[in-house]
Order: C-alpha cells, then sequence, then structure tokens
C-alpha cells in the first residue's frame, strides 16, 4: 500500500472521503424536513470517513463496508423524508389530508424505489468485500 512519510494511506483515504460524503449526502437529503441536515452532514460525513479510515484495513474493505452504510441510509431517507409531512399535516383541511395522503404516498413509492437501489448498492459491496477477502494471483504463500 502507498504510504506517505507520516504514514497516511492515500487510496484508503480517499476512498473513505469519497464514501462518507455521499452518506452524509444521503443523511442530509433525509432529514432535510425535520431539520438540522447541515450539521448532520458534516457529522456524518466526519464519523463515516473515521470509521472507515480507521477500521478498515484496505480501500477495497473500506469501499465495501461504505457502500453497506450507504444501503442502510437509502433504505431508512424516504421514511426519515417523509414522515415529519405526516405527522406535520393538519388532516382537518384539505390541503392537510393532501399532505398526509401525498406523504404516506411518498414513503411507498420512494420506499420501495429506496429498497431496490440499495438491494443493489448492498449487492456492488458484498461483491467488493467478498473479492478483498480472497487472495490476489500475486500473492504468495508459504
Amino acid at each position: 500500500m502507498a504510504e506517505d512519510k507520516s504514514g497516511f494511506q492515500t487510496a484508503r483515504g480517499v476512498t473513505a472521503g469519497i464514501m462518507g460524503l455521499l452518506v452524509g449526502a444521503v443523511v442530509a437529503f433525509a432529514f432535510t424536513n425535520i431539520g438540522g441536515s447541515s450539521v448532520l452532514f458534516l457529522i456524518t460525513f466526519a464519523g463515516v470517513s473515521y470509521y472507515l479510515y480507521d477500521r478498515k484495513h484496505s480501500a477495497r474493505t473500506a469501499l465495501g463496508s461504505g457502500l453497506y452504510i450507504l444501503a442502510l441510509w437509502i433504505l431508512a431517507a424516504p421514511i426519515m423524508f417523509y414522515i415529519p409531512i405526516i405527522g406535520g399535516a393538519n388532516t382537518e383541511t384539505a390541503a392537510g389530508s393532501g399532505a398526509a395522503i401525498g406523504g404516506a404516498l411518498g414513503i411507498l413509492i420512494w420506499g420501495f424505489a429506496g429498497l431496490l437501489v440499495a438491494v443493489i448498492v448492498a449487492a456492488v459491496g458484498y461483491f467488493v468485500n467478498r473479492g478483498a477477502a480472497t487472495p490476489t494471483a500475486t500473492s504468495t504463500s508459504s
């Protein structure tokens, strides 16, 4: 692995940063209607990047694990996005009832779409992690 003089592994660091950025963007979207999305973006970006760089031994395992985390948030994002719309709707008015129905339909439609995307992202993460666990053709065995 390529390390600079301080011991920083560039490939793993860049991978962890990009995955932290992607997960942070999904978390920020999920909390758009609840509030605090910019702060949660920064916390998620820093937390996921640190976790993937510190706890994973290669860029490939950081990518695979980052895809798992991203899949979980893709699955949760539509629910987190639409719950405040449903909960804040005044159902005594036509507009409020329409907002509640629209929020429920949003959870169903986008929740299903999120499920499909999350399954694909998790499957890619599985194959990336599985490939990281198999020995490469260039490795030597004693």
